[in-house]
């Protein structure tokens, strides 16, 4: 792969800057790169990215067998004095780094002659054009005393670059070549190996995803190279975007290593793929074992709702009537949602009122609320059936009564209730059972006070109250009219009426009870017994006097004066003619 890579070395790091300074002292990386040939022809892709050495390039890498070195010169000026001095060792400059008998000084000339003094197993290339000339040579790790593989392993490094015989170009800027601690020095982050990261698997958190479900993905992958690399970059794709990039922090060797990402599923199906090294920062031995995908088809959350036919479900704000099979299911993301029941439905004197929500082992008597779906589920909003029922409260003869005061009943749900004016109440199917029904004032609730809902209807309930008829006759046994008829009723108030021509009074809507009263007739008050009234009642009073009596006997009377007069009349003494009786003119003329 192209570029170059930091070093994983202790006091140094190279990016992508030709080298750094660290401390006192410059360093390079030598990366692995497949072996260039060495015949002075420096070709494109031969070696990786080369460092700038004034207007020079010094070109390094490594094949785990050779170290390998090329310098590109440019002159067009050519002179047998020009040359290039490689001196190179197996120790790291350091402050105290003093020359050593495997210090090695590599002469090389334009012309192309060649000497390194104490190294055997080294090879040299020269090319020289009207541009300028080029070096290339290799040398074996053996006579540095490197091994491939081998960690934390510098060389002393320093060139010298001969202009017609006047030094031109040094690296470090500050190196002598007889002072080893001023050089620079050479270092491997692939630790003088072979890096081949190789992907071994891709795997999914959850093998069957859901729509908006958070799927971790998992990759393993390995080293299969000599040496060891550290903070390898993998890519995370899906059908081909980046999901995330991620840098393994870890000096990755031979073991197998996993890295993860998470990934918001989408519904659908979809290719997972992971990716080593997908910018080519790293030079491998093989490039095309670094990707592993898979295939996954992602499906929605299925969500079922069972609710009252014809009632609508809210599922985040989107509106749906729930249809014959009472039930509807919708495809959703995993996460949070909000659900809203209709709280009423009215089919004529049926109606549906929401009772609650419930789902798993949990519910909610709020018509709204936001759960958590975390995969298919299944909720339902219960509903209690409501019947319309009417009251009507009548007396005993089934006469309506009105401006009741106050009804109380236990609904079937066990609740009590009261009524004011209005007797019109959706009510659950059960038994209701009436406990008062205050009418003027007094309790006229029925003996039978229970009452079975099975569906809508109209109760006629039959009070206590009853009509009362006080009945008038004299000593003749003729009624008595105009008398005036009091009563004094079970809630102590009073009601009169005046007898008809029949002797009677009807009170009518009496509430039951205790019930008294009197009678005024002709200035006599005729009092009527104390009575309990559980029923229509007649009360019967004989009277002495009546006008209708006086009448009778005045009438009577006066029917047997005029017959006694004429009787006396008949039989008293005789007169003289012309001379009327004495008797007779005392009771003046006839009439």
């Amino acid at each position: 792969m192209l570029g170059r890579r930091p070093i994983a070395i202790s006091l140094l790091l190279l990016s992508a800057m030709p080298f750094v300074r660290v401390g006192a002292i410059d360093g390079l990386d030598v990366l692995w790169h497949t072996a260039p040939k060495v015949d002075g022809v420096i070709g494109d892709g031969e070696y990786p990215a080369p460092t700038s050495v004034s207007n020079c390039r010094l070109y390094l890498s490594q094949n785990t067998s050779f170290l390998f070195i090329a310098v590109s010169i440019p002159d067009t000026t050519s002179s047998a004095d020009d040359g290039v001095t490689i001196w190179i060792g197996s120790e790291p400059p350091s402050p105290e780094r003093m020359p050593r008998m495997d210090d090695y000084a590599i002469i090389v000339s334009r012309g192309g002659a060649f000497t390194a003094p104490g190294l055997n197993k080294i090879k040299n290339a020269t090319t020289t054009d009207s541009g300028g000339w080029r070096t290339e040579v290799a040398i074996g790790f053996s006579e540095l005393d490197v091994t491939a593989g081998q960690q934390d392993k510098s060389l002393g490094f320093a060139l010298f670059i001969r202009d017609g015989g006047q030094e031109s170009v040094r690296w470090p800027a500050n190196a002598d070549k007889d002072s080893p601690k001023t050089w620079g020095m050479l270092s491997s982050s692939y630790s003088w190996g072979t890096v081949d990261l190789a992907a071994q698997s891709l795997t999914l958190g959850t093998q069957k995803p859901i729509m908006g479900e958070n799927v971790t993905i998992y990759y393993a992958y390995t080293n299969r190279g000599s040496s060891p690399i550290s903070g390898p970059q993998i890519g995370f794709y899906v059908d081909g975007a980046l999901l995330a990039l991620i840098e393994d922090a870890r000096v990755i060797k031979t073991e197998s290593y996993v890295v993860s990402a998470v990934w918001r599923a989408t519904a659908g199906n979809h290719t997972i793929m992971a990716k080593l090294d997908p910018q080519n920062n790293i030079h491998e031995t093989n490039e095309d074992n670094n990707e592993y995908s898979v295939n996954v088809y992602v499906k929605p959350a299925s969500l079922k709702i069972r609710a009252q036919e014809g009632a609508n479900v809210t599922v985040d704000g989107v509106v749906s009537m729930v249809g014959p099979s009472k039930e509807i299911t919708q495809e959703v993301n995993l996460g949070v949602h909000t659900f809203v029941a209709q709280e009423t439905l009215y089919y004529g004197d049926v109606r549906y009122v929401f009772n609650k929500w419930k789902w798993g082992s949990e519910e909610s008597n709020d018509s709204t609320i936001a759960i958590s779906i975390t995969g298919d589920m299944s909720l339902e909003a219960s509903y209690r059936t409501e019947y319309m029922v009417r009251l009507r409260f009548l007396d005993g003869k089934g006469n309506n009564i009105t401006e009741l005061s106050e009804v109380r009943f236990t609904a079937p749900n066990g609740s009590s209730k009261v009524l004011n004016g209005t007797y019109e109440l959706w009510l659950q199917q059960g038994a209701i059972t009436i406990t008062n029904i205050i009418w003027s004032s007094v309790d006229v609730r029925p003996a039978d006070t229970t009452y079975q809902i099975q569906g809508p209807r109209t109760l006629a309930i039959r009070c206590n109250v009853f009509d009362v008829t006080v009945q008038l006759s004299d000593s003749l046994s003729l009624p008595v009219s105009g008398a005036n008829v009091t009563l004094v009723l079970p809630n102590t108030t009073r009601a009169w009426l005046l007898t008809d021509a029949d002797g009677e009074a009807h009170f009518a809507q009496i509430p039951a009870g205790s019930l008294s009263g009197t009678v005024s007739n002709l200035g006599f008050i005729t009092p009527i017994p104390e009575q309990d009234l559980t029923s229509d009642s007649t009360i019967r009073l004989s009277l002495v006097l009546s006008a209708s009596t006086i009448v009778l006997i005045g009438s009577i009377l006066t029917v047997m004066l005029l017959a006694l007069l004429f009787f006396l009349r008949k039989k008293g003494p005789k007169r003289v003619k012309g001379k009327p009786d004495k008797l007779l003119r005392s009771l003046g003329p006839p009439t």
